[in-house]
């Protein structure tokens, strides 16, 4: 994709971001955009980041590990996470430019994240809409997973990660979201040893406003930004 449509696609989301947040009250700074790079060549990561987006995010290590290399042997250095589902026995190929991880959802990873003693801050993944095929903790289990995590593993989690079933029904997608929001409030509000639970990563492409509105404060943009994928 040219640079020139790159452009315009991203001060479009920009400005669909800003009117989210002003009609929930936010202030858009507040609001991180994500570009999701999975499968999109580093010419486009480049040229976004020339456009000034500076955190992208990957599913694929086997993707991940080369596009850093290449990026940071032209000295551009990123904010990288890693959003795709994180098993154990990959933890340890992590490459220390991750900084965020999105989707803890099991005590072996985390085990596995101390282990390795990374840097990264973790998200837990949630499984908002109990869907068999998605991973993510179920809802009820958060709370007590998160507990686990702060008494038993002094893993800090830095707040919450959804990724609710696509729907043409708004009132539905706005509803997984106000799950989530409460859900996060609920763990922001307890008083915990390590966690800081700040963030709330939710939204992508087709519904990302929708989640500013209900208080996402990270969301993952791909296809609106790099257009549909060839």
């Amino acid at each position: 994709m040219n640079l020139r449509l790159l452009t315009s696609n991203l001060e479009a989301i920009q400005a669909r971001v800003e009117r989210a947040a002003e009609r929930s009250g936010r202030d858009p700074s507040s609001i991180r955009i994500i570009a999701v790079s999975k499968t999109r060549s580093v010419e486009e990561i480049e040229r976004l980041y020339l456009l000034g987006i500076r955190d992208f995010g990957e599913n694929y290590l086997q993707e991940l590990v080369p596009k850093i290399e290449i990026l940071e042997s032209k000295g551009i250095h990123l904010c990288w996470h890693f959003i795709g589902q994180l098993q154990s026995n990959k933890v340890r190929q992590l490459p220390p430019q991750v900084q965020w991880i999105h989707g803890l959802d099991r005590m072996s990873a985390a085990k596995q994240v101390l282990t390795r003693g990374t840097k990264s801050k973790c998200l837990l993944q949630v499984n908002i809409a109990q869907e068999d095929q998605k991973a993510g903790l179920e809802p009820e289990s958060v709370l007590k997973t998160l507990e686990t995590l702060d008494t038993q593993l002094a893993l800090p989690i830095y707040g919450l990660m959804v990724f609710p079933p696509f729907s043409e029904d708004i009132g539905q997608t706005r509803g997984f979201f106000k799950q989530a929001r409460t859900l996060f409030e609920d763990a922001r509000n307890l008083s915990w040893k390590h966690h800081k639970i700040e963030q709330l990563s939710m939204g992508v492409s087709s519904d990302f406003e929708i989640a500013i509105e209900e208080g996402a404060t990270m969301i993952r943009v791909g296809e609106s930004i790099f257009g549909k994928r060839s």
